[in-house]
């Protein structure tokens, strides 16, 4: 089964696009590439675009990846649902610095391997905000999995859960110590 994102951007490589060209040229490496935080309002264009629920979610914080001058992909983070569900997952202690990675996508002519660029990057600048422990979510509807968090990330932790029954059955997949950069475990 292809992902949902993978067949929305199968069906806009078709549309015609006179800069394809030069986007191609550069994102065949990441010399160009570059992450920053952009308007969510920016972000929105692309992920009802391209994203599988077609809405931003509780985006607070919105991050770009750049090829050049062209936006290929974004990442947004926001609030986690429920009153205690951030303490739930670290501790009252540690619940300020926890957000979702709640929504993301790339377009079609993006690197092959955008979203492993863009994602460690964007939790970077989002732990220059305070934020160190990210909760992430794949649904199997939409033919996603998500196996592993990000490499290069020290002190920044992702907890990864799989919808894989139902939209109410969450079962974490993945599980990394809950201690933020500098402290001790």
């Amino acid at each position: 089964m292809k992902a949902h994102q993978r067949l929305i951007r199968d069906r806009h490589a078709q549309e015609p696009d006179p800069l394809l060209e030069e986007k191609l040229a550069l994102a065949e490496s990441f010399n160009s590439a570059s992450v920053r935080e952009i308007p969510n309002s920016r972000a929105k264009t692309l992920i009802l675009k391209y994203e599988w629920l077609g809405n931003m979610g509780c985006t607070d914080y919105s991050f770009g990846l750049y090829f050049g001058d062209h936006l290929a992909g974004v990442e947004c983070f926001g609030r986690t649902a429920g009153t205690n569900t951030a303490a739930s997952v670290c501790g009252d202690e540690y619940s300020r610095t926890v957000k979702v990675l709640c929504r993301g996508a790339c377009v079609h002519w993006a690197h092959p391997h955008s979203a492993s660029f863009l994602i460690p990057r964007a939790c970077q600048l989002m732990r220059e905000k305070g934020f160190h422990i990210f909760i992430a979510y794949s649904d199997a509807e939409a033919g996603k999995r998500l196996r592993t968090a990000p490499c290069g990330m020290n002190g920044t932790f992702i907890i990864l859960f799989a919808k894989e029954i139902s939209r109410d059955n969450l079962e974490p997949i993945e599980l990394t110590a809950l201690v933020p950069n500098g402290a001790s475990e």
